[in-house]
């Protein structure tokens, strides 16, 4: 059956369309269009899931029926039309056409499909194989893996001989496709494409043998093996007799295409090829991949040196036996001119010592490295060939001897590194000695060598000790001891206590101070070891716990200390937070300012050891405590402005990336076992790093994951932590983008908890009367500089302000031009001041000046805190817009009205125009965008706000734009009367209504208005429309009103479905039952009539039902019989 069945059955199968053919003619080039309509209007017209090429064919195939035209060529055509799309179709919509087509194909014309479509797939597979692997080229041939698999699959419900016909052409073309997705890298983009390959071959597929065999003959290539090991692994765990019979061949073609080739393929391909090697027994691996792995290094040892890593890290064999025979051609690569050729040597050693379980081989393959460092190659003279082979000496202790032998290993391996040290004087190589013998002493468990201990104590006192060379032996011992060996450093103190005292007297050497720091942290451990209150570590701790020196956690070292110092850093200051509370006090901001240094310094192998030391933080109550404070201190650099995201670092600060603060908050935040009440808090401290503007224009739903992580249901915490939160983000809010990226949040989660005490403080703030209050001096005073006055009629001889007054009541002298004017006025006044000299003034000039001076420093700073709360206000609105438009805008009744006031005053009419314009956006659809600007637009323009407008807006005249704008409104709004009944008509929403009815109530009230009825019509039929009309509408104006009011009074009767009137609306129509219009009182009455199921009863409200019933009953005695 089609998985996309026709819906409705042609009445006339006899009735064709003429000339199939010339329907598809120039379709190869119709249908690479970059536009995605015009690809729905080829692939989607008729029907949704039965996708086709062309308008007409999609009839055609809509109409469920064969046709004598959709001759085998045809299908053909269209078959060849399919690899056009792979790489112009981008999106998954237009890819998601292609596979629906491809899927109709295969089950209406399965015979044409199948082969046609392999064939057009493996010249596809032939571009392919010619292409250098790049992101896109493995996203594109996994699209083609994906077809080859729907054609594998769908063929085989249909008609499974068609499948074996064309099998050997499917295993080709998805060979190269799968080989080009692997060659890109990407783990998902890779695990995708083995789960497409494992989903289309069927439970019943009886087939592999016959694929192994297919796979065999074909010419082998990198392709041929990766599509072997994908078998392998699909049989490795359910038949292995399968997998037993092919391993031969299949290893022989991948030593023919990895290893016995000049130029290997790249390493992603190879790793590919593990399953095979995975089964690879050793007689097998000795018979064939040894022999091959030694003639490729004897031949060209840079290349293969790689591959050969590659093909040890695969097998799972035990390599003891023949570990000098690889091992020797890895050591002698070691010291190569090469880099590259080094750093896979070292690999290889570092893979082939994890193959290896017998500790003579180690010993063996020991001895010869260090034969070649002694010189039995020749003597090393130049110091990286010297740290190359030492390297690969540190990479044997990956090894898998067993624990009972280790202890004898070590101090053999420990032997040849004392040698080193005693003989080299350089200080690099020394100091990377002692880092790669620090891998072998970090895997002793139980005694530390006597060798070792001697090596510990004398050698910082040996004259080739420089101070980086005495912090390179501190950093070993601290990798050696652990707490089973801890008590044999107690010998070490003494040593490390003149480390700690040299520090302390030399705070301004960083290498002085490193080497008092390490010493520092094995002090410690020692102190915990001993278990004993007077150690004689007194000195120490007085060092280490001084906060006000802060010798090891100072601003100047973190900046100036090498890099991989600061992991120590962090553990010092982790290790005092956890173990030693008592000890630090209340003294903790430099140790949490030092950790966040280090664990963000942008350098990741830096970074992610401080991030090691930040996740040993525990989980328990104690752990989340310092997870907090870490946060809140986060926190409050960030407010600050003292972490640096930029490389120009000249006030100190610390310096980061937002990917590195990213992972430190998801450290912090990433712990398991938390309590729920340990969560809640951890959550509510990480909210606002969370949304710093880097992070969140990264990661915008970081917060959301990280409450989920922590099985917290974002919007119940919301709710449960209301108080705190809404002290944190509504009652200490500040004006900045974290607050506002902080609430958006919360708003889009929880609008129900938020929102109404949001929208107090936005009302608190802007109802404040003192906003309005502010007139123009005002303005210009707290415009004008500290020091400076703005009213120099106090000064004598300077009468320029009564000419500033006299331009400023003009209304032609805009904002702009009056702060131009000030500007130059202030020049003239310094030019003036440095010509003539230094102005005398008497006592009673000098007291003038003072008082005006205090009295203009108040406005100043009254009005510098109504422009907090105005700028606050304003930040809080677009952060409840950001977050959840929808329900903001349910209040624009109430909110737009206190803004609109608000641009009467100079001081807010700025910052509030440019706000409602914007909160146009969040009312209007996409397709009425510009119409909402224009309403935005009109409407400051009529409230003539305090301030300088755009002059593109004021081109076009008041009231031609607002004739224009109602009649757009009208258009899209009001039924023609010419036109059907059943006209869909696009009535606004109740808020883009709420922020379109004070245009409309300026322009009805306006001057152009009481000349124009045609126009109070219009804007009349308007609000009728939009209060439900249910009856035809007078032509006359006073008609036309009347009806509206009648039509507002049905909207808001209370009865089903319609809204209940408020007391303030009714107050409206009892105001209204005393004017003198004989009309006006008419239809107050019938409104009344109307809204009576509204009206309180003396039982809701006893005073305002009395007074509503004393305006009623003085009506029954209107002058007009008719009221």
């Amino acid at each position: 059956m089609c998985q996309y069945p026709c819906k409705v059955m042609h009445p006339h199968p006899a009735k064709r369309p003429k000339n199939v053919e010339r329907v598809i003619k120039d379709l190869e080039t119709k249908i690479q269009t970059s536009s995605l309509k015009k690809r729905k209007q080829f692939c989607y017209r008729s029907y949704r899931y039965i996708i086709t090429i062309s308008c007409s064919i999609t009839i055609v195939i809509g109409r469920g029926f064969f046709l004598p035209d959709i001759t085998e060529d045809l299908i053909r055509r269209l078959c060849k039309v399919v690899p056009i799309t792979l790489h112009r179709y981008r999106d998954d919509t237009s890819r998601a056409f292609v596979r629906g087509f491809v899927k109709f194909l295969l089950t209406r014309y399965p015979e044409f499909s199948v082969e046609t479509l392999t064939a057009e797939l493996a010249n596809v597979a032939d571009q392919f194989k010619k292409l250098a692997v790049s992101d896109n080229v493995s996203h594109t041939a996994l699209c083609a893996l994906e077809w080859s698999t729907i054609i594998f699959k769908n063929g085989w419900i249909i008609q499974k001989r068609l499948i074996y016909d064309n099998l050997c052409g499917l295993l080709q073309t998805q060979a190269v496709f799968l080989t080009c997705v692997v060659a890109g890298g990407d783990r998902k983009t890779i695990q995708k494409a083995y789960d497409l390959l494992n989903d289309s071959w069927p439970g019943d597929f009886k087939g592999d043998t016959a694929c192994f065999t297919m796979l065999k003959l074909m010419n082998q290539s990198p392709c041929v093996a990766v599509m072997q090991a994908v078998m392998i692994k699909r049989h490795s765990d359910k038949d292995n007799d399968v997998v037993s019979e092919s391993i031969g061949k299949c290893l022989e073609t991948l030593i023919k295409v990895f290893i016995s080739v000049k130029i290997p393929p790249p390493a992603n391909v190879l790793k590919a090829c593990y399953p095979t090697l995975a089964e690879v027994k050793l007689n097998l691996f000795n018979r064939l991949v040894l022999p091959a792995l030694q003639k490729a290094m004897l031949r060209n040892p840079e290349r293969i040196l790689e591959t050969v890593g590659l093909v040890l890290a695969g097998v799972n064999l035990d390599l003891s036996s023949c570990a000098m025979e690889i091992g020797s051609s890895l050591i002698t690569n070691l010291h190569s001119k090469d880099e590259n050729a080094r750093l896979h040597s070292a690999a290889g050693c570092k893979y082939l010592a994890e193959k290896i379980s017998e500790p003579k081989a180690i010993e063996e393959l020991l001895r010869r490295t260090f034969d070649v460092y002694n010189g039995s190659n020749g003597k090393l003279t130049v110091a990286e060939h010297k740290m190359g082979v030492l390297q690969g000496a540190a990479n044997f202790s990956y090894n898998n001897v067993a624990a009972e032998n280790l202890p004898a290993l070590i101090s053999k391996a420990m032997t040849h590194f004392i040698k080193v040290l005693d003989s080299e004087g350089h200080e690099k190589t020394l100091c990377f000695t002692l880092e790669m013998m620090s891998f072998w002493t970090s895997k002793i468990s139980e005694e530390v060598p006597k060798d070792l201990m001697d090596i510990f104590k004398k050698g910082p006192s040996l004259k080739s000790s420089t101070p980086l060379v005495k912090i390179s032996y501190i950093q070993c011992m601290l990798k050696t001891f652990n707490l089973k060996t801890m008590l044999q450093a107690s010998d070490l103190i003494p040593t490390l206590l003149k480390s700690v005292e040299k520090a302390a007297a030399q705070p301004i050497q960083p290498n002085s101070v490193s080497e008092g720091l390490c010493a520092s942290l094995l002090l410690i451990g020692i102190s915990k070891a001993k278990l004993e209150k007077e150690n004689g570590l007194s000195n120490m701790w007085n060092t280490v716990l001084d906060m006000d020196k802060q010798l090891f956690v100072a601003d100047k070292f973190l900046q100036n200390a090498s890099e991989n110092m600061l992991p120590y850093v962090a553990e010092l200051c982790i290790n005092l937070l956890v173990e030693y509370p008592n000890k630090i006090g209340n003294k903790i901001e430099p140790l949490l300012k030092a950790i966040i240094h280090c664990a963000l310094y942008p350098k990741a192998e830096t970074r992610l050891k401080s991030l090691s030391k930040v996740k040993a933080i525990s989980a328990g109550s104690k752990g989340t405590q310092i997870k907090i404070a870490l946060l809140t201190q986060l926190e409050v650099l960030l407010s600050n402005n003292k972490i640096s995201f930029s490389k120009d670092n000249s006030d100190n600060n610390i310096v980061s990336t937002a990917h590195a603060l990213s992972g430190f908050i998801t450290t912090l935040c990433s712990a398991v076992g938390v309590s729920a009440g340990d969560a809640h808090s951890l959550v509510i401290s990480a909210i606002l790093p969370c949304h710093y503007p880097l992070v969140f224009d990264r990661t915008p739903k970081l917060w959301v994951k990280i409450t989920k992580y922590l099985k917290l249901n974002p919007k119940m915490l919301v709710a449960q932590r209301a108080p705190e939160l809404k002290k944190k983000l509504l009652d200490n809010y500040k004006e900045c983008q974290t607050y506002e990226n902080s609430l958006s949040t919360l708003m889009s989660l929880n609008p129900e908890v938020i929102l109404p005490d949001l929208l107090s403080k936005l009302k608190q703030g802007l109802q404040d009367p003192r906003i309005s209050q502010i007139t123009k001096d005002d303005y210009f005073t707290f415009l004008t500089p500290d020091g400076e006055l703005y009213d120099k009629s106090v000064i004598p001889g300077d009468d320029s302000n009564d000419e500033m007054n006299l331009k400023r009541e003009s209304k032609a002298y805009s904002y702009k031009e009056q702060l131009e004017e000030m500007q130059l006025r202030r020049e003239l006044a310094e030019k003036k001041k440095k010509k003539d000299g230094k102005v005398k003034f008497t006592p009673k000039q000098l007291e003038a000046i003072k008082n005006q001076t205090i009295k203009e420093e108040g406005i100043r700073n009254k009005l510098t805190e109504l422009n907090e709360v105005i700028s606050k206000s304003i930040s809080l609105v677009k952060a409840a817009a950001k977050g959840n438009p929808v329900e903001l805008s349910l209040h624009y009744k109430d909110l737009l009205p206190l803004i609109l006031h608000n641009l009467q005053s100079p001081l807010a009419a700025p910052h509030l125009t440019k706000l409602f314009l914007e909160l146009s956006k969040t009312v209007f659809p996409p397709d009425m965008k510009i119409l909402g600007e224009l309403i935005g637009i009109i409407t400051i323009r009529l409230c003539k706000p305090q301030c300088d407008l755009d002059a593109n807006w004021e081109e076009e005249p008041i009231s031609r734009m607002m004739v224009r704008v109602l009649g757009l409104i009208h258009d899209k709004t009001v039924p023609k009367k010419t036109e059907e009944k059943n006209q869909k008509i696009a009535c606004l929403s109740a808020p883009a209504f709420s922020y379109t009815f004070p245009f409309v109530k300026y322009s009805l009230t306006s001057n152009y208005a009481k000349d124009h009825q045609d126009f109070i019509t219009t804007g009349l039929q308007f609000i009728s429309e939009h209060a439900k009309v249910r009856g035809n509408s007078s032509g006359r104006v006073q008609a036309q009103s009347e009806a509206c009011l009648l039509d507002i009074a049905n909207s808001v009767s209370g009865n089903p479905g319609c809204a209940k009137a408020t007391l303030d609306e009714i107050d409206v129509l009892l105001s209204a039952l005393q004017s003198k219009v004989d009309v006006g009182r008419d239809a107050a009455l019938r409104a009344l009539l109307i809204i009576v199921s509204s009206l309180p009863t003396f039982e809701d409200d006893y005073e305002y039902a009395l007074r509503l019933n004393k305006r009623v009953w003085i009506s029954r005695f209107d002058q007009v019989h008719e009221n």
